[in-house]
C-alpha cells in the first residue's frame, strides 16, 4: 500500500450554524503525524468532494443530531467507493454503538487520537481491509462480526494531556483553543461529562505555548475564544496562564472569551478573571425557576444566577448567558418568569446582546435522553435522527426571524418534551412575543452604542483640533443634527449625557440642557446626570435651581467630587460660608 489517503468530514445539519470549523480533525492529524514513521496524506473535505474516491480512508464526525447526515454521506460514499474504509467517530457513536450502520465500518468511542492512530498503523500493516480478528484486539471501537455488532473495551483516556500535540490550525476563520477535556458538573441536558468520563487539564505552560503559537502563525489575531466547558475549574492553573501571558507579553495583544459559572462568581472571582483582557464572558443561566434549575440539575440558584450577573455588571465584564425552555412540567408562569429575567437584565447591561433561548432537547448520554426513552417520545428502532435537530435558539440558526424558525421546527417535527403542560403551538406564542421584545430592546442598545462610538470619535476629534488648531467648530452643525435626531428619537441616559457633555464643551448650552433633563426623564438615578444639569443652572444663574440639582447629585453619591466642587463654588456665590466648611469637612474638594 503507497501512502495512505485519509480524508475527514464534519457530518453537519444545513439550518444549525456551526460557528468554527472543527479542532478534531487538527488534534487527529496532529498526534498521528506525530507518531507514525510513514507517510500520510490527512484533508479536511467537503461530505460530496469530486474527489472524494481518491481516500483509503474516510472518517466522519458526528453528533447524534446530525447523524442522519452522517449516514447519507456514508451511503453516498460506500455507493461509489465500496473498498473505502468509512471510520465515524464523536458523541453519537459513543452513546449508541448499537445503531450504527452497516455503512460503517468502525466506530471510535471516547477520546479518539490513540484509537484511531492504532487503527491507522493496523490498515497500513495489513495492507488491506480490516477483518474482525484484526480488530477484536484494538480498545475503545465498535465493529460487526457476521453481521453482529462488537464493542470492546473500553480505552484508557491519555495521561497527561501534554502528551498530545497542539492541533493543525485552518488557515482560515476564527481561532479558538480546548485547555480542558470534560466538565465536573453533571448537567441533565448536557453530555459532556459522559463524553469525557472525567475533567483533564493541559498544564498552563502548554496552553500559553498554543497560544504564542497561534500568534506566530497569524499574527494579526486579537481575540481568542476558550471553547472549554468551564475555562476557570481551576483558579491557580488560571492565575499562572495569566502570569505566563504577561511574561510573554501577550496579555496586552489578545482578548479572550470563556465560560465560567454561577456559583463560582465573587468579587474575588472577577478581579482574578481581570488580569485576563475579557471580551466576554458566558454562562449557562438555563431558567429563572428554581423548580426548573433542579430537574436540569444545575445545582445553581436563580438568586445566583442574578447575583453573578450583578457582580460581571459591577467589574465591567460584558456577559452572555443562554437559557432552556420547554422542560417537562415546566408551566407558562415559569417560561415568562426566564423571559422576564431575560428582558430585565439586558435592560440594566447586565446582558449582552445575543442571549440565546433554547428549547430542551434530548441528547444521547443524559438524563434527559433517559427521561425521553421512558416515556416514549424516542423509539430506537426507525428512529429519525434529524428529529433532534433545530433546538438551538433561531439566533445560532442561519435564519433571521423566529416564525421562520418555528415553522421549519415544525415540518421537521423536532422533539419538544412538554406537550402535556405546554402545547407546543402555545410555547411558540410566548416565544414569539418576548423575542420580538428582545429584538427591539437589543435594536435600540446596537443604535445607542453605535452613537456612542460616534459621539466618541468626535469627542476625540474635539481634543485633537482643540489642541493643535483650535477650529473646534467646524463640527458644530454635525453635532446639532445628531443631538436634534436624539432629542427626538430617544436614547438611553448614558448616550444622552454623553451628548449633553459634548454640547456643553461646544457651549451648545441650550442643546445641552434639553439633553441632560431628557436623560433624567429617562433614570433620575445618575449622580453625574444631575451634577451636569447643575452646572447649566449655574452657568445660567439660576443659583436655586443649580443648588437643587447638586444637592440631589450628592444624596445619590456623596462621593462625586465634582458636585461638592460646584457647590462649593455655588455656595461662594451665595456667601454661604458655613455650608462651604461642612461640605470640606466631609472629604470634598478644598479651595
Amino acid at each position: 500500500m503507497s501512502n495512505l489517503r485519509i480524508g475527514f468530514v464534519q457530518a453537519t445539519n444545513s439550518m444549525d450554524v456551526h460557528w468554527f470549523k472543527p479542532l478534531a480533525f487538527g488534534y487527529l492529524k496532529s498526534y498521528l503525524v506525530n507518531n507514525i514513521n510513514f507517510l500520510v496524506e490527512m484533508d479536511f473535505i467537503k461530505p460530496y468532494a469530486k474527489e472524494i474516491d481518491k481516500y483509503d480512508i474516510i472518517a466522519i464526525s458526528s453528533t447524534s443530531q446530525d447523524y442522519g447526515r452522517a449516514l447519507e454521506i456514508a451511503s453516498r460514499i460506500k455507493g461509489v467507493t465500496p473498498e473505502v474504509i468509512i471510520i465515524i467517530g464523536g458523541h453519537h457513536v459513543t452513546y449508541l454503538p448499537e445503531t450504527m450502520s452497516e455503512d460503517f465500518d468502525i466506530g471510535v468511542m471516547g477520546e479518539g487520537e490513540e484509537t484511531f492512530l492504532e487503527l491507522v498503523k493496523l490498515i497500513k500493516k495489513k495492507k488491506k481491509f480490516l477483518a474482525p480478528d484484526d480488530l477484536k484486539d484494538v480498545e475503545g471501537i465498535v465493529y460487526r462480526d457476521n453481521g453482529e455488532i462488537v464493542v470492546t473495551r473500553r480505552r484508557h483516556l491519555i495521561k497527561p494531556l501534554d502528551r498530545i500535540p497542539h492541533p493543525e490550525r485552518f488557515p482560515d476563520g476564527t481561532q479558538y483553543i480546548f485547555t480542558s477535556r470534560g466538565c465536573p458538573y453533571k448537567c441533565a441536558f448536557c453530555s459532556s461529562s459522559a463524553f469525557w468520563d472525567k475533567t483533564r487539564m493541559f498544564s498552563a505552560e502548554y496552553v500559553v505555548d498554543e497560544i504564542e503559537e497561534i500568534v506566530g502563525i497569524f499574527p494579526d489575531i486579537n481575540h481568542i475564544t476558550v471553547e472549554d466547558d468551564l475555562f476557570v475549574i481551576s483558579l491557580s492553573r488560571f492565575k499562572r496562564i495569566c502570569e505566563l501571558l504577561e511574561q510573554r507579553g501577550l496579555s496586552d495583544k489578545l482578548k479572550f472569551s470563556f465560560s465560567v459559572r454561577a456559583n463560582l462568581i465573587t468579587d474575588e472571582f472577577c478581579k482574578t478573571i481581570k488580569r485576563l483582557n475579557i471580551q466576554s464572558v458566558c454562562f449557562g443561566a438555563e431558567s429563572a425557576s428554581d423548580r426548573i434549575l433542579g430537574i436540569l440539575g444545575k445545582k445553581t440558584t436563580s438568586a445566583q444566577n442574578q447575583k453573578a450577573l450583578d457582580l460581571l455588571h459591577k467589574h465591567d465584564i460584558p456577559c452572555v448567558c443562554s437559557f432552556i425552555i420547554g422542560v417537562p412540567t415546566e408551566t407558562v408562569e415559569e417560561v415568562k418568569t426566564t423571559y422576564e429575567f431575560v428582558v430585565n437584565n439586558l435592560l440594566d447591561d447586565k446582558l449582552r446582546a445575543g442571549c440565546p433561548v433554547n428549547i430542551l432537547m434530548p441528547m444521547p448520554g443524559t438524563k434527559m435522553w433517559d427521561f425521553a426513552l421512558k416515556n416514549g417520545h424516542v423509539k430506537l428502532s426507525g428512529f429519525d435522527w434529524n428529529k433532534l435537530s433545530i433546538f438551538a435558539s433561531y439566533r445560532h440558526s442561519k435564519i433571521e426571524s423566529f416564525k421562520e424558525w418555528a415553522e421549519l421546527r415544525k415540518r421537521n417535527n423536532s422533539l419538544y418534551l412538554n406537550e402535556e403542560t405546554i402545547p407546543e403551538e402555545a410555547l411558540y406564542e410566548i416565544m414569539s412575543d418576548y423575542e420580538e421584545k428582545i429584538k427591539r430592546i437589543e435594536r435600540e442598545k446596537l443604535r445607542n452604542e453605535e452613537l456612542k462610538n460616534t459621539l466618541q470619535q468626535m469627542e476625540a476629534r474635539l481634543k485633537d483640533m482643540l489642541t493643535v488648531t483650535n477650529k473646534f467648530r467646524d463640527i458644530l452643525p454635525i453635532l446639532e443634527d445628531i443631538s436634534k435626531n436624539i432629542l427626538r428619537e430617544g436614547g438611553s441616559p448614558e448616550l444622552l449625557n454623553k451628548t449633553g457633555e459634548l454640547c456643553y464643551h461646544l457651549r451648545i448650552n441650550e442643546r445641552a440642557f434639553q439633553l441632560f433633563r431628557k436623560a433624567l426623564n429617562s433614570d433620575s438615578g445618575k449622580d453625574e446626570i444631575w451634577n451636569n444639569l447643575g452646572v447649566i443652572y449655574l452657568e445660567k444663574k439660576d443659583l436655586n435651581r443649580a443648588r437643587e440639582c447638586f444637592s440631589k447629585s450628592l444624596e445619590i453619591n456623596p462621593e462625586n467630587n465634582e458636585a461638592r466642587h460646584n457647590t462649593l463654588q455655588m455656595l461662594s456665590a451665595l456667601y454661604e460660608p458655613v455650608d462651604a466648611e461642612r461640605l470640606n469637612k466631609k472629604g470634598g474638594v478644598s479651595l
